[in-house]
């Protein structure tokens, strides 16, 4: 939790220190509380279609007699994570490459840093063999996307191509390991 603090005092610290960028001549400016009414309208999509997303497929998963394990890291992964691809795509297309890149390590440090620290504040949360397998499957992937834009400083069609199969195997492998 206090790391999570840490980081974000460093991360506004580091972007006042950083020359601000020019707005592009083909951006049409608007009003402030029309921005403020699109993220409102945004993050009220996002809450209640995730809701729907996840409570829909947990439903059918607990159906089909998935573990809590199973559901939480594909059905909930996946319905929570939709969000971060539409919006990371849509920055792409863009060529916001920044607030795509940014939004997807974002989104991994606070989930991991800070979500898993306040719910083991609220609550201990003993590990599983399972789990640890799990957590080192997310390393190894944190560490692949560091090797592959390490030297071209990109990440290509191909690093996604690899990404996704990796993603399919992993998760092939825990859809097997709950029906074992």
């Amino acid at each position: 939790f206090l790391l999570m603090i840490a980081y974000t005092v460093f991360l506004i610290i580091r972007s006042k220190n950083e020359p601000q960028e020019e707005e592009k001549e083909d951006d049409k400016p608007r009003k402030w509380y029309i921005n403020v009414l699109f993220i409102i309208i945004g993050l009220a999509g996002i809450i209640f279609g995730g809701d729907f997303v996840v409570d829909s497929a947990s439903y059918i998963a607990k159906q089909l007699g998935m573990s809590d394990l199973l559901v939480g890291l594909t059905i909930v992964a996946i319905g929570t994570s939709l969000p971060e691809l539409v919006t990371s795509m849509v920055a792409a297309k863009k060529g916001e490459n920044d607030i795509a890149i940014g939004n997807a390590i974002g989104s991994s440090l606070f989930n991991v840093v800070l979500i898993l620290s306040t719910s083991a504040m609220i609550s201990p949360m003993p590990i599983q063999m399972l789990q640890l397998f799990d957590v080192i499957v997310m390393l190894v992937s944190a560490m692949m996307v560091l090797l592959f834009s390490f030297k071209k400083k990109e990440v290509n069609r191909t690093g996604g191509i690899i990404f996704i199969l990796v993603y399919v195997a992993y998760f092939t492998y825990i859809v097997i390991r709950n029906y074992i």
